[in-house]
């Protein structure tokens, strides 16, 4: 079992003096952002050389825009992986569903988080280590 939690706070403070102050939209902008993250996941693994992951990712964001055209989000996602680890750790076979529940999100890109899936993906993954 494990989990984690992390805090990103983001701020753009924006400004074109060669733009005129009375033409749409303001020349001057200050926009911020804060997401959390939080985490949870439970990896089985059996001695044979087989294991099991579930993981779900939980998003919250929270747009400090005044006129903000982005909702506040908070979202959840859920990732199932199974594989196989061969003796010694020299390969590693992997499949999975990223995204189980098909959650689509709108995240402020603002702030910095990996691309994650907008729809169900199936995924497979091998490693040969030399």
């Amino acid at each position: 079992m494990g989990g984690g939690y992390r805090f990103t706070h983001s701020a753009l403070d924006s400004s074109f003096p060669e733009i005129p102050a009375f033409l749409p939209p303001p020349s001057n902008s200050h926009i911020e952002a804060d997401l959390q993250r939080i985490n949870a996941r439970l990896l089985y693994n059996h001695s044979c050389g087989f294991f099991g992951l579930l993981e779900s990712v939980w998003y919250l964001q929270h747009n400090r825009n005044p006129g903000a055209k982005l909702a506040d989000e908070s979202m959840n996602q859920v990732n199932l992986y199974a594989g196989y680890r061969f003796p010694r750790q020299r390969a590693e076979l992997t499949v999975g569903v990223m995204n189980l529940g098909g959650n689509d999100y709108r995240l402020n890109p603002l702030s910095l988080y990996e691309e994650l899936p907008r729809s169900r993906v199936f995924f497979a993954r091998a490693r040969v280590r030399f």
